[in-house]
C-alpha cells in the first residue's frame, strides 16, 4: 500500500484499516465497546516496500446466492446490529508494507448454515478501501486464514486424485494428466467439436471446454454435448483407457449453471463422473463456484480464472496477485485452477507464482508473508495451460519437483505437425523424459540433452521438436545436429481433415471394430455349472487386479448335492444366469461371470469374486449403489433350492470401485470443530437421549433439552422419536432450537442435537442416556459427571493420583468433584461392580439406592429464559410443514414426490409455455432461506406453502398406495428449446 502524496503512511494505513472492517477514521455515535472488539488492525507497515499487513475479525464477514435472496435487507435487523472492525498492527513506510489483522468475528456467515462467505472477505479485504483518496494504491500479497475460520468454508470435494481414480492410476503420484483446449475458441459445429474430441482423445487423456464456449447458436449445448458423449465412448472402447471432459456451465443466473450441470450430467450418464464442470470463477465470481460446489460436490470443480489479470497482473498495485487469488479458489473448494505455466509459458507471471502450486497442493506452505497451515483440506490441483507443449514440460517439471498436474495445452496438441493424437502423445513423452532423465537412465547429462536421447527413439517427441522449432532453439541448443535434422527452420502444423483424420464414422455409426464372430451358441439346456468356478483363480491376483468385489460365504448345499456344483449354481444365479445356457449367451455376458474362486466344503466355506462391471450405477452421476451390490451378493441365490443355508461372512470392496460410494462426509471430527476442541483427540462428546423414549410433548421435550445443555454436548432423538401425532416435528423442532440458544448464550458453549429422519444411531457418540436423566440432581450434573468421568481417567492416567489403580484414582477424583459423587450416589450397583470399597472410601454410610431427581419441568428446566424477548419471533411463512423425501405420507404420497403435480397428473394441466417463446422466469431453488416473493425455499416448489391451489388429495386412507412414476425425473426448469423435464421423454 502507498498513500497519495502529503499522507502520512500509519495514519493511512490505519483509515484503510477502518475503511475495511468496522467504519471510517472518526468515531460515530453508534460505536460501542463491542464494536471496537471487533476492529480490523493494522500490526505490520514497511513504508519502503509498501508493504502493509491486517488482521481482520472473522465475525463480520455470502458466496451462496440462496443466503443473499434468504437474507435480502436483513443487515440493521441483525440482533447484533448492522455492521459489528482491523486494526494495523505493522507498518514498514520505507518498504510501502503493512499488515492489519481482521478479528475473524468480523465476517459475515450464513443464516441458513453459519458457514463462511468468501465474499465477505473480499468485500471488506479489497473493498471500499481500493477507492480511497488518501491511497496511491494498495494490494493484497498474501492472506493467512487461522484454521479454525478456514474450516468454516467449503474447500475442496474432489481433486486431481479422482482424476486419476478414473484413469487408473492409483491415488498418488499418478503423475500428468495430458488435456487439451478445443481449438480454434469457437465457430467449430457441434459434429466437428465431437470430431476434434475424438481425435484427441486417441492419445490424450483430459478436454476442456474453452471460457467462451457454451451454447451458441451455431453450437447449441443439447446438440454439441450428446457429440462429445459418442467420441468419449468411442475413444474409450478403441484405446481401452478412461477420458475425461470439463464442460462450461458458466452463466449469470445459477438456475442456468444448474440447469447446464444437471444436463450435462443426464448425457453423460454411467461416465458421469468423468465430467468435470467449469466456471469461470473470476467473471462470474466466487458465488459461482460455490453454485457449482454445492451442487455438484461430486465432480471435479474446474475453476478457469479467464480475466484475473485485470487485478492480479504485476502491471496494477490494485486488487490482489495470482498467488493470493489461487489460495482462495482452495479456500473456496475449487477442484482445480488454472495457475498459468509460472514463467514457462506465454502467460506473465509474478514471483509469488513460483509458490503457487506449493500453496495448492502442500498441507503446509509458505506463502511471501505467511505461513498457512490447511489442516487437512483437500488439495487444489494447479492446471497449467498457456503456450506449453511437450518441449517446456520437462523443465517445468524439474522447477516444481514432481508432475502431479493437469496440463491443457491447445497450441500444444492440435499445432504438432502430424495432429492432435500424436501431439497429445508428445505431451506425455514430455513427462516421461523427464522421468527417466531423473532416473538416470541416460548418464550424467544435462536435461536438455537427457529429453533429445529420448526423443531419438519416440517420433511424436522427435516431431515436437520439428513443430515447435523456436521453442526448441532456446531450451535445446544443438538438438538439430543431435536429432540429424538439417531442414526448414520450422514446419507447419498438420491440416486436420475431419471427415478422415478424426474417423468420426467409429461413433457416429456402427462401431469401428468388427463383430467377433464366436462360435455359435447352442440352443439347448446344457450344465454349466463349470462355467461359474474357477478354483486356478489366485485371491491376491484378483485383489491386485482391482476388478472384482470378493464375498465370503458359509453355505452349505442341501443333502445329496454336489458342492462345487452348488457353489457354481450359487455364483451363477448372483451373476448373469442360471446354470444352464441360454441361446442369448455371448461372449461378453460370459466376460463378467461371477466366479467361484474357492471351496472348503469340510468347513463350508465359498469365496465368489463379482467382476465390478457387474454392479448397477447411477444414471445421473456413476455413482456406484449398494442396493445392486446385495441384490447380486445376497438376493436371489437366499431362495435356491439346492441351498440349505448361504451367508456373507467378509465382503471385499477393490479400492476402484469403493471410491464410487460415498464414505462419510461429516464424523466426531467436525463436532469438535463446532464445540471448538480442534481437529484431533477432542476428547468425549457428553451426550444424551431424551427420555422417556415416547410420550413428551413438545415443550417438555424442549425443556428436557434445555436442561441437559446446562452441562452437556449432545441430545439425540431416541430411535422412534419423530413425528409423532402427540409431538410433530413441526412443532417439537421448534422447541429444541429455542432450548439450544438460551443454552448457547448462557453456557458460552456450543451445542449439538441429533435429530431423527432415519434409524441411525451415531456411532461416534457415547450417548448416556440414562446416565444423565436419571443421575440424582437431575440432567445437568449428570451431564457434567459423564464428563468428570473423562476428566478423570485422564488424570489417573497422567499419574496425577500416584501409583494406584484405575478405581482408586476415579475414587479420588471424586472426593472432590460431586457431580461425579453423586454418579457414585445414583448408579451404586455399577459402583459396587466396578469400584469396590467405594463406599467407605467416600464415608459414604446411607441407603444402597437413591431416587433420582423427580423433574419439576416449570422450575428446573427454567424454561422462561429462552421463551423471552431475545428469542425473535419468526414470521408466519417461516412455519413449514414437516415433510420428508423418503418413504409415503400418510394419505400414501410418495414422499420424494411429496408436494409435486407429478404424482397427481390429473391436476398438473396443460404446460403453459409456447416452444419458441421466450422462457419463463425460473428461481434458484434451495432447502433453506427465501424465495424473492418470501416464500421459504425450505418449501419452494411445495403445494403446502400455496394451499390455495391444493385441491382434494385423490388417494383415499387404507386404499392402495399410487404407483410409483416410471422414468427419469427431473426437476430443472426448461432446457434451450423449451421443452420440460428434459430427461423424461429422450
Amino acid at each position: 500500500m502507498k498513500p497519495k502524496a502529503g499522507y502520512d503512511y500509519l495514519a493511512t494505513a490505519a483509515h484503510f484499516a477502518a475503511e475495511s472492517s468496522t467504519g471510517t477514521n472518526v468515531n460515530v455515535c453508534t460505536t460501542d465497546d463491542f464494536t471496537k472488539s471487533v476492529d480490523a488492525l493494522v500490526y505490520y507497515i514497511d513504508p519502503d516496500n509498501e508493504e502493509m499487513k491486517i488482521a481482520y475479525p472473522t465475525l463480520l464477514f455470502a458466496d451462496d446466492p440462496n443466503e443473499m435472496i434468504a437474507r435480502g435487507g436483513g443487515s440493521f435487523g441483525h440482533k447484533d446490529g448492522p455492521k459489528p472492525g482491523a486494526i494495523s498492527y505493522y507498518i514498514d513506510p520505507d518498504n510501502e508494507e503493512m499488515k492489519i489483522a481482521y478479528p475473524t468475528l468480523l465476517f459475515d456467515r450464513n443464516i441458513t448454515d453459519g458457514r463462511a462467505m468468501m465474499c465477505s472477505v473480499l468485500t471488506l479485504s479489497i473493498g471500499n478501501n481500493q477507492g480511497m483518496g488518501d491511497v496511491e494504491y494498495g494490494k493484497i500479497y498474501d492472506i493467512y486464514f487461522p484454521p479454525a475460520y478456514l474450516r468454516l468454508f467449503d474447500g475442496p470435494n474432489c481433486n486431481v486424485v479422482d482424476m486419476w481414480r478414473i484413469l487408473h492410476r492409483g491415488m498418488s503420484n499418478g503423475g500428468l494428466i495430458v488435456g487439451t483446449i478445443i481449438k480454434p475458441k469457437l465457430g467449430l459445429q457441434p459434429k466437428p467439436f465431437g470430431e476434434a474430441c475424438y481425435a484427441f482423445w486417441q492419445g490424450g487423456d483430459f478436454i476442456k471446454n474453452d471460457e467462451p464456449q457454451g451454447n451458441q447458436v451455431f453450437c447449441q449445448m443439447n446438440e454439441c454435448i450428446p457429440e462429445v458423449v459418442k467420441a468419449m465412448r468411442a475413444a474409450i472402447k478403441e484405446t481401452g483407457s478412461s477420458k475425461l471432459f470439463s464442460a462450461n456451465i458458466t452463466a449469470d443466473d445459477p438456475n442456468e449453471m444448474i440447469a447446464r450441470g444437471k444436463y450435462v450430467l443426464s448425457q453423460f450418464g454411467p461416465l458421469g463422473e468423468n465430467c468435470a464442470v467449469l466456471v469461470d470463477g473470476y467473471v462470474a465470481g466466487g458465488t459461482a463456484i460455490t453454485v457449482a460446489r454445492r451442487n455438484f460436490p461430486s465432480q471435479f470443480l474446474h475453476y478457469h480464472r479467464a480475466g484475473h489479470g485485470a487485478i492480479t497482473s504485476p502491471q496494477t498495485q490494485r486488487g490482489y496477485t495470482a498467488f493470493v487469488h489461487t489460495k482462495i479458489s482452495r479456500v473456496i473448494g475449487a477442484s482445480g485452477i488454472h495457475t498459468g505455466t509460472m514463467s514457462f509459458g506465454k502467460m506473465e507471471g509474478d514471483a509469488s507464482d513460483k509458490n503457487i502450486a506449493f500453496m495448492l497442493q502442500d498441507d503446509e506452505a509458505d506463502g511471501p508473508y505467511y505461513h498457512q497451515e490447511w489442516e487437512g483440506m483437500k488439495q487444489t490441483t494447479p492446471i497449467i495451460s498457456g503456450g506449453m507443449n511437450a518441449l517446456r514440460l520437462p523443465a517445468f517439471f524439474e522447477n516444481l519437483g514432481h508432475s502431479n498436474v493437469i496440463l491443457t495445452a491447445g497450441g500444444g496438441s492440435f499445432g504438432h505437425k502430424d495432429g492432435p493424437k500424436p501431439g497429445a502423445i508428445s505431451c506425455r513423452q514430455g513427462e516421461e523424459s523427464w522421468k527417466e532423465w531423473k532416473a538416470g537412465k541416460f548418464g550424467d547429462v544435462s536435461l536438455s540433452d537427457g529429453i533429445i536421447e529420448f526423443a531419438k527413439t519416440h517420433e511424436e517427441l522427435k516431431g515436437a521438436f520439428l513443430t515447435f522449432q523456436k521453442d526448441a532453439d532456446q531450451i535445446y541448443p544443438g538438438w538439430k545436429e543431435k536429432l540429424g535434422y538439417t531442414g526448414e527452420s520450422s514446419v507447419q502444423a498438420a491440416t486436420f481433415d475431419w471427415a478422415k483424420k478424426a474417423a468420426a464414422a467409429a461413433f457416429v455409426g456402427s462401431s469401428s471394430s468388427q463383430a467377433q464372430k464366436g462360435s455359435t451358441v447352442a440352443r439347448r439346456a446344457l450344465d454349466q455349472s463349470s462355467r461359474y468356478a474357477d478354483l486356478s483363480l489366485d485371491e491376491e491376483e484378483l485383489i491386485k487386479s482391482g476388478k472384482h468385489l470378493l464375498v465370503a460365504y458359509i453355505m452349505k448345499p442341501k443333502a445329496g448335492y454336489d458342492y462345487l456344483a452348488t457353489a457354481a449354481h450359487f455364483a451363477a444365479e448372483s451373476s448373469t444366469g442360471t446354470n444352464v445356457n441360454v441361446c442369448t449367451t455371448d461372449d461378453f455376458t460370459k466376460s463378467v461371470d461371477a466366479l467361484v474362486y474357492y471351496i472348503d466344503p469340510d468347513n463350508e466355506e465359498m469365496k465368489i469374486a463379482y467382476p465390478t462391471l457387474l454392479f448397477d450405477r447411477n444414471i445421473t452421476d456413476g455413482r456406484a449403489m449398494m442396493c445392486s451390490v446385495l441384490t447380486l451378493s445376497i438376493g436371489n441365490n437366499q431362495g435356491m433350492g439346492d441351498v440349505e443355508y448361504g451367508k456373507i461372512y467378509d465382503i471385499y470392496f477393490p479400492p476402484a470401485y469403493l471410491r464410487l460410494f460415498d464414505g462419510p462426509n461429516c464424523n466426531v471430527v467436525d463436532m469438535w470443530r463446532i464445540l471448538n476442541r480442534g481437529m484431533s483427540n477432542g476428547g468425549l462428546i457428553v451426550g444424551t437421549i431424551i427420555k422417556p423414549k415416547l410420550g413428551l410433548q413438545p415443550k417438555p421435550f424442549g425443556e428436557a433439552c434445555y436442561a441437559f445443555w446446562q452441562g452437556g454436548d449432545f441430545i439425540k432423538n431416541d430411535e422412534p422419536q419423530g413425528n409423532q401425532v402427540f409431538c410433530q416435528m413441526n412443532e417439537c423442532i421448534p422447541e429444541v432450537v429455542k432450548a439450544m440458544r438460551a443454552a448457547i448464550k448462557e453456557t458460552g458453549s456450543s451445542k449439538l442435537f441429533s435429530a431423527n429422519i432415519t434409524a441411525d444411531d451415531p456411532n461416534e457418540m457415547i450417548a448416556r442416556g440414562g446416565g444423565s436423566f436419571g443421575h440424582k440432581d437431575g440432567p445437568k450434573p449428570g451431564a457434567i459427571s459423564c464428563r468428570q468421568g473423562e476428566e478423570s481417567w485422564k488424570e489417573w492416567k497422567a499419574g496425577k493420583f500416584g501409583d494406584v489403580s484405575l478405581s482408586d484414582g476415579i475414587i479420588e477424583f471424586a472426593k472432590t468433584h460431586e457431580e461425579l459423587k453423586g454418579a457414585f450416589l445414583t448408579f451404586q450397583k455399577d459402583a459396587d461392580q466396578i469400584y469396590p470399597g467405594w463406599k467407605e472410601k467416600l464415608g459414604y454410610t446411607g441407603e444402597s439406592s437413591v431416587q433420582a431427581a423427580t423433574f419439576d419441568w416449570a422450575k428446573k428446566a427454567a424454561a422462561a429464559p429462552y421463551i423471552g424477548g431475545w428469542v425473535y419471533a419468526k414470521t408466519e411463512n417461516l412455519e413449514g410443514t414437516y415433510w420428508n423425501e423418503v418413504g409415503y405420507c400418510p394419505d400414501g404420497t410418495a414422499m420424494n414426490l411429496a408436494g409435486n403435480n407429478m404424482n397427481h397428473p390429473e391436476r398438473i394441466g396443460k404446460d403453459a409455455h409456447t416452444p419458441g417463446s421466450t422462457l419463463p422466469k425460473s428461481f434458484y431453488m434451495n432447502a433453506v432461506g427465501y424465495l424473492p416473493d418470501g416464500t421459504p425455499l425450505n418449501m419452494a416448489g411445495n403445494n403446502v406453502n400455496h394451499p390455495e391451489r391444493i385441491g382434494p388429495d385423490m388417494h383415499k386412507n387404507g386404499s392402495p398406495l399410487p404407483p410409483p412414476l416410471k422414468g427419469y425425473v427431473n426437476d430443472i426448469g426448461y432446457t434451450p428449446d423449451g421443452e420440460q423435464g428434459f430427461g423424461n421423454m429422450f
